[in-house]
C-alpha cells in the first residue's frame, strides 16, 4: 500500500505542474555509461525532441560525449554536447558535472549534481554565455509486480551569466524500470519555466544502458 501511495503522489505532482497556458513536447533519449578501470567511465547519449507526438515534428536533436572518474563518494566528468535546432542553428556546450549521492534511509537517497556549462552558437550572432545548473533529486527503490522500479522527484534551478539571474527552473517526476542488470527504461514528465516565456511541459522516455 505504501509503495502504491508513493507512485500516486509522484504522478499527481507530475500532472499538477502542467497548465492550460503550457506548450508541450515529447523527448526521447538514450544514455550509455561505460565503466573503465580505476573508477574511470565514459558517458554517451543522444536525444530527439518533438513538438507534436513521438517521432513527429522533430525540432531539436543532440548528442553528448564525456569522460569522468569516481573519486570517493563524488563523481566528476568533462562533457561535450552538440545540439542542432530546426532551421540549422547549431549550439555547442562544454560542461563539467560534479555529482554526490547521500543515503537518507535504507530505500531513499538524495542526489546532488552541479553542472557548469559554456554555451556557444556556431555561425550565429546569438550571444554565448555560461550557465550553472543545480539538480536536487530524491529517489527510492521499490518492487511492483516483481519489477524493480526507481521512482524519483527532482528540481533543477539554472543561473545564467546572460542577465546574471536564475533564468530557468525545471521540475521532474518519473520512474526507472529495471529491464535487466544493464538496461533501464526511464519515463516521466518535466515542467520547465523560463523567465519571460511560456511554460513548457515535456513527456520524456528512453533507455539507460550501463556496462
Amino acid at each position: 500500500m505504501k509503495k502504491a501511495l508513493i507512485l500516486i503522489l509522484l504522478m499527481f505532482c507530475a500532472f499538477a505542474f502542467s497548465s492550460t497556458g503550457t506548450s508541450h513536447q515529447q523527448w526521447f533519449s538514450n544514455k550509455l555509461k561505460y565503466s573503465l578501470q580505476d573508477g574511470y567511465f565514459l558517458n554517451l547519449s543522444q536525444q530527439h525532441k518533438y513538438k507534436e507526438h513521438y517521432f513527429d515534428c522533430l525540432c531539436v536533436r543532440n548528442w553528448v560525449g564525456g569522460f569522468g572518474k569516481k573519486i570517493g563518494k563524488y563523481s566528476v566528468s568533462l562533457n561535450y554536447k552538440q545540439e542542432e535546432h530546426k532551421g540549422g542553428l547549431i549550439e555547442e556546450r562544454l560542461f563539467v558535472d560534479l555529482v554526490r549521492s547521500f543515503k537518507l534511509t535504507k530505500k531513499y537517497k538524495l542526489t546532488l549534481r552541479e553542472r557548469l556549462e559554456r554555451r556557444h552558437f556556431k555561425h550565429s550572432l546569438k550571444k554565448a554565455g555560461y550557465r550553472l545548473r543545480l539538480l536536487f533529486k530524491i529517489s527510492c527503490k521499490v518492487n511492483i509486480f516483481n519489477c524493480a522500479c526507481e521512482p524519483y522527484f527532482a528540481v533543477e534551478p539554472q543561473f545564467s551569466s546572460i542577465g546574471n539571474r536564475f533564468s530557468r527552473n525545471r521540475i521532474y517526476a518519473g520512474t526507472k524500470f529495471e529491464l535487466n542488470k544493464r538496461v533501464k527504461l526511464n519515463i516521466g514528465y518535466m515542467r520547465e519555466d523560463n523567465a519571460g516565456k511560456e511554460g513548457k511541459g515535456v513527456f520524456y522516455s528512453g533507455f539507460d544502458f550501463s556496462f
